[in-house]
């Protein structure tokens, strides 16, 4: 049986949820965000060495960044660290992993400054050690995070980019980074890319693909120097190895069909709103990066045993959808048939039919409302088709 781990803000609840789909029906875990403590940013990273921890941080409306972590990926979560207590950070945190017991989180300050803090102890409390300001400046945004896989442990490299206000030759932000070749101890000075075509070039995005003792580093961002907005990317090879050189060439990403490409890694670049993907990069064997221009990923469908011969429930659309969307199925007799909907706390969120219908094609049509009339909050739902005979459950998106 297959499982993923979600994590979704419901009702300003930061949930995280194992999702795993059998003959039985959704299972699902616990809550992190703990009572009272309203979420309404977080980012999650993951090592897999030697004890598969799982590392949240998440941002609350009283601007207080926290701090949590999971074991074996099981429903604890432990180690609770106001990292606001001990540093400056109060919103848009980024967390990264690199290697042996090193963490790195960084956020931005009340006066749009970017702070960064170690974790030297796979996320122990007691082990934070004091941050800095690795670079001087403000008007900083975006910040995001990503760590090496390099040998030994203890120079690990980070490297920590966002986009930066400027008012000379012309207004408009730039993309800045700093880099720590020592696990996050001490930080570079200020350095810049070298695309400066005049433009804005904001919401990086980083992903580092870890093989043996290199790191291949992708940088993705949205350049405002044209219309309509271009997504670039600069990708590096062995980036550890010269972590303050980055390709002089960027590229622009081509809008293409993902279904024809091998999936063999999927990046995502943030958009204006940093709680929601605006693009996702499809990364051939050769390095060439593909533009799916649906504003999230794309949805599988999560199916179960082979379909009774005849019945067929087929993705909803559109998907994602705001404010409805249609969900087509196909019966081969007549009978009671049930469709409801479920959130990834696998809570009943609508019962759309429970009636009993002729055979042939059949569609329902969900307004994103509740049994009670409410609208729901954006996110993952899944809907299920329940007959006598079959029983198949599939995943949409509403985005509001």
């Amino acid at each position: 049986m297959d499982a993923v781990y979600i994590f979704e803000i419901i009702g300003k609840r930061l949930v995280c949820a194992r999702y795993s789909y059998d003959l039985t029906g959704l299972h699902f875990g616990k809550y992190v965000s703990d009572v009272g403590e309203d979420v309404v940013d977080f980012e999650v990273c993951q090592d897999l060495f030697p004890d598969y921890w799982l590392y949240v941080v998440y941002q609350t409306d009283q601007d207080s960044v926290i701090f949590k972590r999971s074991r074996n990926f099981d429903t604890t979560w432990t180690e609770r660290k106001n990292l606001t207590e001990i540093t400056p950070i109060t919103s848009q945190p980024s967390i990264a992993y690199s290697r042996g017991p090193y963490l790195v989180v960084a956020g931005k300050t009340d006066d749009d400054k970017i702070y960064a803090i170690r974790n030297v102890n796979y996320g122990n409390s007691a082990d934070w050690q004091d941050g800095q300001y690795p670079w001087a400046g403000d008007d900083c945004h975006s910040p995001v995070v990503a760590g090496s896989h390099t040998s030994p442990d203890s120079e690990a490299v980070f490297w920590v980019f966002y986009h930066r206000w400027v008012t000379s030759p012309t207004p408009h932000y730039i993309l800045n980074y700093h880099y720590s070749t020592d696990a996050g101890s001490t930080w570079s000075s200020l350095w810049g890319l070298t695309d400066t075509s005049s433009g804005s070039r904001v919401f990086p995005s980083l992903h580092v693909l870890k093989e043996n003792d290199v790191s291949d580093l992708t940088l993705g961002y949205r350049y405002e120097g044209t219309s309509p907005h271009q997504i670039r990317y600069i990708y590096q090879e062995n980036a550890q190895s010269s972590p303050h050189v980055f390709r002089a060439s960027y590229s622009g990403v081509n809008d293409y069909n993902p279904v024809a490409l091998p999936h063999q890694k999927a990046y995502t670049i943030r958009d204006t709103d940093n709680s929601i993907i605006s693009a996702v990069l499809y990364v051939n064997t050769s390095h060439h990066l593909y533009f799916d221009a649906s504003p999230l990923t794309d949805v599988d469908d999560e199916t179960g045993d082979e379909p009774v011969r005849g019945f067929s429930l087929t993705q909803n659309y559109p998907n994602p959808f705001n404010p409805a969307t249609n969900i087509e199925f196909l019966l081969s007799k007549s009978g009671p048939v049930k469709i409801e909907i479920f959130n990834v706390l696998s809570e009943k969120v609508r019962t759309l039919l429970d009636q009993h219908l002729k055979a042939g094609q059949q569609m329902v049509h969900w307004d994103g409302k509740d049994d009670s009339g409410d609208k729901v909050a954006s996110g993952v739902y899944f809907y299920r088709l329940e007959t006598e005979d079959f029983t198949e459950t599939k995943k949409m998106v509403l985005i509001r």
